[in-house]
């Protein structure tokens, strides 16, 4: 799944993406996204095809992908997509974001932090996360909160919000 970030990257070029507000934007990368991936469920799929169905959420398709790969190659494949995410997010602010994956200190949900200037300029999740519930929180924090947040603050996932 590394031809996501060629993928969104040709999408997003085609859609006149750059002359868009950000709201805009985000619903855009939300539909590249949902194409994408509707794209790989059918590579998986031999007897019917999936089209894009508006009332499907992105994090719906997620699970249906990850429901045809193994548990274990999660991390070389589902994780392309939260890295997609972010390098997005980075480039719409014009600065990166790190993800930091603590062995150290391993925490329970991942957070999302953002700086004295209200940029994301880190994800925090445990060593071995599982990387549908890391997509599905790094996109709600991409779609509803990039470029909201306070100043200094941090987003952290509640348990009732876990999906995937």
């Amino acid at each position: 799944m590394m031809d996501i970030y060629g993928f969104m990257n040709r999408y997003l070029l085609d859609n006149n993406y750059n002359e868009l507000n950000i709201n805009l934007k985000k619903e855009l990368i939300e539909r590249g996204l949902k194409e994408y991936t509707i794209s790989k469920i059918n590579a998986f799929c031999k007897d019917g095809y999936l089209s894009i169905d508006d009332n499907m959420s992105l994090s719906d398709l997620i699970a249906i992908l990850a429901g045809f790969i193994p548990k274990e190659q999660h991390f070389n494949t589902i994780r392309h997509y939260t890295h997609a995410i972010l390098n997005i997010a980075g480039n719409l602010q014009g600065f990166s974001i790190t993800w930091i994956s603590d062995v150290n200190d391993p925490i329970e949900e991942p957070i999302a932090k953002f700086n004295e200037n209200g940029l994301w300029y880190e994800l925090e999740t445990h060593n071995t996360p599982d990387q549908v519930i890391t997509f599905n929180f790094v996109y709600d924090v991409f779609k509803n909160n990039f470029m909201n947040m306070e100043k200094g603050s941090a987003y952290q996932l509640k348990p009732s919000d876990k999906k995937g």
